[in-house]
């Protein structure tokens, strides 16, 4: 619920408001906010954007950046990494270690946020990506919720013969903005 994320928003410290404004944004998992690295992020345009192939699928995205994102981004940006990274750790590590050392520092931060935001019974944070997922298939159905995830497309002849509606889908992220837009607003 809309009331629920913005309690969690406003309990929430900037880095983890950038975690959650990308998982909304841009359908960001933990593992996607660990993977960021500084060459997909183009903020000093004049359509801020993220360019990327998500990890899991190998398809290609490009999500259009809401101003409340890229302001998250450049304040809670790492400093200069050599893994190249966005975000890192207050000890300089990645967001999550992997398989073989199990660290989730987001999950370890969405965790106490909900219990200080006063919603303990909030969803794990990956939901926020679904919640982005159901709200861009409302607006604009299956195919555009299906692109905002970074899906293989169903029919798998399809993505070598045509493009993907970018235009479409972001277009339909400034409508989910405007959802969401109670969540922050306040903070201004």
């Amino acid at each position: 619920e809309i009331d629920d994320l913005k309690m969690l928003y406003v309990a929430a410290s900037g880095q983890a408001r950038a975690w959650m404004l990308l998982a909304l944004n841009a359908g960001f998992t933990q593992k996607e906010l660990s993977d960021l690295r500084d060459f997909e992020v183009c903020l000093d345009v004049e359509a801020p954007y993220i360019h990327r192939k998500r990890g899991k699928t190998n398809v290609e995205m490009k999500w259009e950046l809401w101003p409340e994102t890229v302001e998250a981004i450049r304040r809670e940006r790492a400093f200069e990494n050599r893994h190249q990274r966005i975000f890192l750790t207050a000890h300089g590590k990645t967001l999550c270690g992997g398989k073989e050392n199990g660290r989730d520092a987001v999950r370890q931060v969405w965790r106490k946020l909900r219990v200080q935001a006063g919603v303990p019974d909030a969803l794990s944070f990956k939901y926020l990506r679904k919640t982005g997922a159901d709200w861009m298939k409302r607006l604009d159905g299956v195919s555009t919720s299906e692109m905002y995830l970074a899906h293989v497309e169903a029919q798998q002849m399809s993505r070598h013969y045509t493009n993907r509606d970018w235009d479409r889908m972001n277009e339909t992220l400034w409508k989910m903005r405007d959802i969401f837009e109670p969540m922050w607003v306040s903070q201004a």
